[in-house]
């Protein structure tokens, strides 16, 4: 029948929404909320995935979370997420780690997510970009063992992300976070402000000797801690053409030695 109306709701659940391992699947036009963990995961190899005008909003930890396993044979094919709302979460608006590649993320509101409650991540923000990839042990590009699976064309662009970790823990409250993926990722044509911590977070783009290239373009960053950071072995990326300003910390920082021995890793950008 028309499913214009319904309501699902339960006592106590770790997701609204749960999809592991299927392909093929879209959400579209649905309200989750308040998830005793993520509203809406999606856990496994979950190909061709599509979220598009979903309300995510007051779970405990992320609106949504693509858990994709970090390995290069059972990558994310594709995923879209567009034309959503992530709002009060505990720790993420979005949540994407693991190999996920060609990750579509455009034309969402993202804000007053990374909550400042006690015992929760430390890190978080409003879009969190991660593989499980191991950046270098000594600044020489030697991984530690851990087979490299980094989510290349990851693209997050046209996205409102705002007022993340307000009033919150020092450590908390990114807008958009790209951590440790590969060629072809781009935070592009988005406003981030009023944000905590950094608005925009570029950190380990690549392997030393990777020619990978990740880019920062046409980005508005504004009251936020700092408005571009690029940091921790950062390389072979580009921050052009963006606009910063009234940022608390810095506008732009470029940092090679957080939470590192050295800087060897910096270069190329």
């Amino acid at each position: 029948d028309n499913p214009s109306g319904h309501t699902i709701e339960a006592s106590v659940r770790t997701n609204a929404i749960t999809v592991a391992g299927e392909p093929y699947v879209t959400l579209q036009g649905l309200n989750a909320e308040k998830a005793a963990a993520d509203n809406i995961g999606i856990y496994g190899v979950a190909s061709y995935f599509v979220a598009n005008g979903i309300a995510s909003n007051f779970s405990t930890w992320s609106g949504i979370s693509l858990n994709a396993p970090a390995n290069l044979s059972t990558p994310l094919q594709s995923a879209v997420i567009e034309n959503s709302t992530f709002a009060y979460n505990g720790e993420k608006g979005i949540d994407s780690g693991g190999d996920a590649d060609s990750l579509l993320i455009q034309y969402n509101s993202i804000h007053h997510n990374c909550l400042a409650v006690p015992g929760f991540n430390a890190w978080c923000g409003g879009i969190y970009i991660w593989s499980d990839a191991n950046g270098p042990v000594d600044g020489s590009g030697i991984s530690n063992g851990t087979p490299v699976a980094r989510p290349t064309n990851v693209i997050a662009q046209y996205n409102q992300v705002f007022s993340n970790g307000v009033n919150s823990l020092s450590t908390r409250g990114f807008g958009i976070w790209f951590d440790t993926l590969g060629a072809g990722s781009q935070i592009r044509y988005n406003s981030a402000y009023g944000n905590s911590m950094n608005g925009i977070q570029l950190e380990y783009p690549s392997d030393t000797g990777a020619t990978w290239v990740e880019s920062v373009i046409y980005n508005l960053s504004f009251n936020n801690g700092t408005g571009i950071s690029l940091s921790r072995h950062s390389h072979n990326s580009i921050v052009a053409n963006n606009t910063m300003w009234g940022n608390s910390y810095s506008n732009l920082i470029v940092e090679g030695e957080t939470e590192e021995p050295d800087a060897i890793g910096m270069f190329n950008n």
